[in-house]
């Protein structure tokens, strides 16, 4: 007779990393466009039109990556940091069209 001694077996998560990287993306860019925001009003001179071009330019650009990595992170089932990276990125592109159609207005 043998004695069989059952081990309990190591569950391994699996981490969903392109919800993290959508995610990731979308924090800089929200943190991207809020320095431009800080910029435009502590300067007082015209020499930020450039840098705050720029900074938008990168914000969106991360924006959009951050939304299509989010979405490719929903087919996960962990998908929690997808949600959140989506809801970061839509909110963030619907601010910054606004933003843009209210300075083409004016």
């Amino acid at each position: 007779m043998s004695s069989e001694v059952e081990t309990p077996q190591a569950t391994v998560k699996q981490k969903n990393g392109k919800a993290i990287a959508g995610f990731v993306l979308s924090i800089v860019s929200v943190l991207l466009f809020f320095t431009m925001i800080i910029i435009a009003f502590t300067s007082s001179s015209s020499s930020y039109g450039f840098t705050n071009r720029l900074l938008l330019f990168i914000a969106s650009i991360l924006a959009l990556l951050g939304l299509i990595f989010s979405s490719m992170g929903m087919r996960n089932p962990q998908r929690g940091l997808a949600v959140a990276g989506l809801v970061v990125s839509v909110l963030l592109h619907l601010i910054l069209y606004t933003a843009t159609l209210v300075a083409i207005v004016e």
